[in-house]
């Protein structure tokens, strides 16, 4: 079972100018100037991102994401990468904190334990019904929060966020370490 998206946001105080598309390209992706990369733009909120590989970086005044839809594990390792080399880069932005993000989709029926356990909690009381439920967990240098959330009657979604509130302690592994995290908590339910 795959992620359908993994991201890690940085969340600080970010001038989206500096990230031209020949600085992303050189400077983030480190791929040469005369090398292609996909330059979007989202004309509602008239944010912009720069695509390469898989990855994708979208940079906005109080964050900075970066992100990859078709999950692949070795860019898991790139995206730490890129970030590491963005706070080296710009050591002076103010920083709030990071999230390093898995969301995975299961269909209702799924047998998976850990789903099989949260949709037993999700009962519904009397005209209301409980369509979320959080957990938590207290780690050395990061907080791992968990939130399953009923989507529809066929599909549920889990969502794992590793908050460092301490960007210092988000290492080159850190992100590996938490794909495989979610794979055990996933699959063993612990």
């Amino acid at each position: 079972m795959n992620p359908t998206k993994v991201s890690i946001v940085v969340l600080g105080n970010w001038n989206p100018k500096i990230f031209t598309p020949q600085w992303v390209k050189t400077q983030i992706f480190g791929v040469k100037i005369t090398d292609e990369i996909q330059g979007m733009v989202n004309f509602e909120d008239m944010d912009f991102a720069f695509s390469h590989e898989g990855i994708t970086i979208a940079p906005k005044t109080n964050l900075v994401e970066i992100f990859m839809e078709d999950f692949r594990l070795e860019n898991c390792k790139k995206m730490a990468e890129i970030v590491i080399n963005l706070l080296n880069i710009l050591p002076q932005t103010p920083l709030k904190g990071m999230g390093v993000n898995f969301r995975y989709i299961f269909n209702a029926d799924e047998t998976n334990e850990f789903i099989i356990a949260s949709k037993e909690r999700m009962k519904d009381f009397g005209e209301l019904s409980l369509n979320q439920i959080r957990f938590s967990s207290q780690k050395k240098g990061f907080t791992l929060n968990i939130l399953n959330e009923l989507l529809n009657s066929n599909e549920i979604a889990v969502s794992f966020n590793f908050h460092y509130s301490r960007v210092e302690d988000f290492t080159l592994e850190s992100t590996d370490n938490h794909y495989t995290e979610t794979q055990k908590i996933l699959n063993n339910g612990n």
